[in-house]
């Protein structure tokens, strides 16, 4: 997710929950821009990660994933929040980012497939 688009979506959560590795440069500043906003965040690996309480006692959860986040992995988070009784509501409008990173030319030459 882009860190600007980002800073605005935290005027409509009270808390975050960012997915992707501890060891994620970009899963790491997300949670990073989150708190300095003043919105509490918290960083999990996947959906067995989120802490109940916290969740269920937070009006509005903000979700969010690092970069290289399968998208699968976002999806079971939301399923999780949707399983204590979450309510989806629809992504706001904005650009939808795909990236797509060509093969490094030794790669290329060899025509390695991935």
């Amino acid at each position: 997710m882009n860190h600007n688009r980002f800073i605005r979506f935290n005027f409509f959560s009270d808390g975050h929950l960012v997915v992707g590795s501890p060891h994620s440069h970009n899963s790491a500043r997300l949670k990073d821009v989150a708190e300095k906003h003043g919105v509490p965040a918290y960083l999990v690996d996947n959906a067995s990660e989120i802490e109940r309480q916290w969740a269920l006692s937070t009006p509005t959860v903000g979700v969010a994933a690092g970069a290289s986040v399968p998208e699968a992995l976002v999806e079971q988070v939301i399923g999780r929040l949707q399983e204590w009784g979450g309510t989806l509501v629809p992504e706001g409008p904005g650009v939808r980012e795909e990236v797509i990173f060509s093969l490094p030319r030794e790669l290329a030459k060899t025509g390695a497939a991935i």
